[in-house]
């Protein structure tokens, strides 16, 4: 792909992978003496808002070599994930589905950054995710996945990890106590420590050999109860996590930055890569996403606000 070397251009593609498309929008920003390219925006959306917004920085050569650089520079090979969405209608041709579409979206994404900026190895992101049940309720998408799963969405789809070494190993051991039936606490310790009072809670909580158990078991009862499953939780569930994670001395991991290796990323195969010219129409689009993002959530640089049910 060739960039012009005119400052802060963006150039618009659609791009088409397996059964969906998206448009691209790729903004080039250029150094204010030397015109040379220092970093990108890759912002992937579709026939309603941006999906996936991601930030590649461009290694200087001339730095390359000098070891006052070297820690700046290693940086650059990182990809930063500010922003991560959901809508049906982020694919430009068809609705775009929750879960298996979710996943698609970001790979797309992914597979966009790495087929383009080849110096890239790994990309960063912080996970504030969060999935909007039914009646308004908001539970975090992270913590309904590891209570679930034993890892977060991040973790189980795309096999992100914890950046810092320390972390990553008490977060094993608190996935561990999911499993493990001893270190489960007694129902009237669980019903006075999280203040929960459904009794459909209570039943499934006493018949559960283990947390995970107990979860699952759970999800199954709501879905042949006709009730919501994240709804019953949205009180609760953010503490029990926590007192799962203060168990093993960790502090809320979701906000510390994970990594992605490229190695991890199944890259789904480009079918077109189609240059825009007559592109008002959706540089407007892409622009209203990040808008009513920053405008709701200034300062918030680096996490993800995922909406819909991404739980499956």
């Amino acid at each position: 792909m060739n960039f012009d070397t005119k400052p802060d251009i963006i150039q618009h593609f659609l791009v088409t992978a397996g059964a969906h498309s998206y448009y691209c929008n790729i903004t080039t920003r250029y150094h204010i003496t030397t015109k040379e390219p220092i970093s990108y925006f890759i912002d992937v959306g579709g026939a309603m808002k941006g999906c996936v917004r991601i930030l590649v920085e461009k290694p200087n050569e001339s730095h390359q070599h000098d070891e006052r650089y070297s820690i700046f520079e290693a940086g650059k090979h990182i990809a930063s994930i500010p922003w991560i969405g959901y809508n049906k209608q982020y694919s430009v041709k068809k609705d775009l589905p929750s879960g298996d579409g979710t996943r698609h979206m970001i790979r797309t994404s992914l597979t966009i950054v790495l087929n383009t900026f080849p110096w890239i190895s790994k990309f960063d992101l912080t996970d504030a995710s969060k999935v909007i049940c039914k009646e308004g309720h908001e539970v975090s998408l992270a913590n309904l996945s590891f209570v679930t799963n034993g890892k977060s969405y991040y973790e189980k789809y795309l096999g992100a990890y914890l950046q810092n070494t320390e972390e990553r190993v008490k977060y094993v051991e608190a996935s561990k106590m999911l499993y493990d039936r001893n270190k489960k606490i007694s129902l009237a310790d669980f019903i006075s420590r999280f203040r929960v009072y459904d009794n459909i809670v209570h039943k499934t909580y006493e018949s559960s050999a283990t947390y995970s158990e107990f979860f699952n078991n759970l999800k199954d009862s709501c879905r042949q109860n006709g009730q919501v499953f994240c709804n019953i939780m949205s009180g609760w569930l953010e503490d029990f996590v926590m007192f799962i994670f203060k168990t093993n001395r960790l502090g809320n991991v979701w906000m510390s930055t994970w990594i992605i290796d490229k190695e991890s990323v199944k890259k789904i195969p480009i079918k077109e890569w189609k240059e825009l010219y007559n592109v008002k129409e959706v540089q407007n689009i892409m622009q209203e996403e990040f808008k009513d993002y920053f405008a709701q959530h200034g300062g918030y640089t680096n996490g993800s606000f995922v909406m819909g049910d991404l739980s499956d």
